[in-house]
């Protein structure tokens, strides 16, 4: 987009030829995103009644090897109560 003194001109379908490098760098970027999800997350369930602690460390397991436990892996969970709300329609 440019002025020519009091008009204003733009190049037809400039857009056109630059959204395929950015589609593309999108979907580069997902699947960098994915990959380090892969190789540098934690997974991990547990099952505590309702009065109990656990410590998130014991229950969280690395599934890859850029999984770095970090200083949030000794804080202690306690469950107060826990319950669950239906509708009348049953869900």
């Amino acid at each position: 987009v440019f002025l020519k003194g009091p008009s204003l001109y733009a190049f037809k379908g400039l857009a056109g030829r630059f959204a395929p490098i950015g589609v593309h760098i999108a979907m580069l970027l997902i699947m960098a995103g994915g990959t380090l999800s892969a190789v540098g997350s934690y997974r991990g369930s547990v099952t505590v009644p309702q009065g109990l602690n656990f410590v998130v460390g014991d229950v969280m397991n690395p599934t890859g090897f850029l999984s770095n436990p970090t200083r949030f892996f000794n804080t202690e969970v306690h469950v107060n109560k826990f319950y669950m709300d239906y509708y009348d329609s049953g869900e």
